[in-house]
């Protein structure tokens, strides 16, 4: 990120999140009841992708992020298998786990809604010129020469 952006990002939160890549956990859930251990889990995160970034660029983020914990536990990880716009899956299972485990525990992470990102709309054509001057043209803007 450039001098610019960091600056930017720095001045406050909403300003941050109009300039990087976001995400934010919007549900878990998972269990019968509440003294039992659920089998499965399923947890939603939503990411708001900026221009700059590309939806395997977000992939490949998570699995690097996630790689301590799953070599850590040896838990199995199925990465977006299927889907478009993959990254390869680079996390190698570490079968000398620190502690005994009686279960193998599998990790799978998929999308469910996969949109492309919005390019960023062109702000010198005629289109733009028309816009841009009826916004002057009606809050009293000077106009540029």
């Amino acid at each position: 990120m450039d001098s610019l952006a960091q600056e930017l990002v720095a001045m406050d939160r909403s300003t941050q999140y109009r300039i990087q890549t976001s995400q934010a956990v919007d549900y878990f859930s998972g269990g019968a009841k509440i003294n039992a251990l659920p089998e499965k889990i399923r947890i939603g995160i939503n990411y708001r992708i900026a221009p700059q970034d590309t939806i395997p660029q977000i992939k490949r983020k998570i699995l690097t992020d996630i790689e301590p914990i799953v070599k850590k536990y040896n838990i199995i990880v199925k990465a977006f298998e299927d889907e478009e716009m993959n990254p390869s899956t680079n996390i190698t299972q570490d079968l000398s786990v620190a502690y005994e485990t009686d279960y193998k525990a599998t990790l799978t992470l998929t999308t469910t809604q996969q949109t492309a990102i919005s390019p960023t709309s062109s702000s010198s054509n005629p289109v733009w010129d028309v816009f841009s001057g009826t916004i002057q043209h009606s809050f009293g803007f000077p106009t540029a020469p």
